[in-house]
């Protein structure tokens, strides 16, 4: 009789190749699934346009471009116009709704505690929610006449 000769992988080795490889996909499908769901989850920048013009003694005028790219409602509740370190202007009753996925263009009439002077550095306060999140945005402004 003649001896066979299996040729192959003994089945311990089978058997750590096919687990390596099963861990390696499971590890690969977490990573996916997590990217996926952060991105549901997670706040995402939103990007805001901010022009100030001087509208006369003690008046100004924000023109404010807010684009939603993430899926939930951006609502901007109050802008805080600053001068070097001091507020000069605020509004906190604001109502800016920036549905999923759109851009929202308006105009805020602003009181202000001085001249808004054109071609001076300003910084520009926007606070909201984003979802159930908090939101806030600081932007720096060079103002227009």
């Amino acid at each position: 009789m003649r001896k066979r000769l299996v040729g192959g992988i003994s089945s311990i080795m089978g058997t750590l190749l096919v687990l390596s490889i099963t861990i390696a996909l499971g590890g690969l499908l977490y990573m996916y699934s997590q990217g996926l769901f952060n991105n549901l989850t997670k706040s995402s920048n939103v990007p805001v346009t901010v022009q100030l013009y001087s509208a006369g003694v003690n008046k100004a005028v924000l023109y404010l471009s807010v684009q939603n790219p993430s899926n939930q409602v951006v609502q901007i509740t109050s802008v805080k116009v600053m001068y070097e370190g001091q507020a000069i202007a605020s509004n906190n009753t604001l109502a800016i709704t920036v549905p999923a996925g759109n851009t929202v263009s308006t105009y805020v009439i602003l009181s202000t505690s001085q001249a808004i002077v054109s071609g001076n550095s300003y910084i520009v306060v926007l606070s909201g929610t984003m979802g159930n999140n908090q939101f806030g945005q600081v932007v720096n402004v060079i103002a227009s006449g």
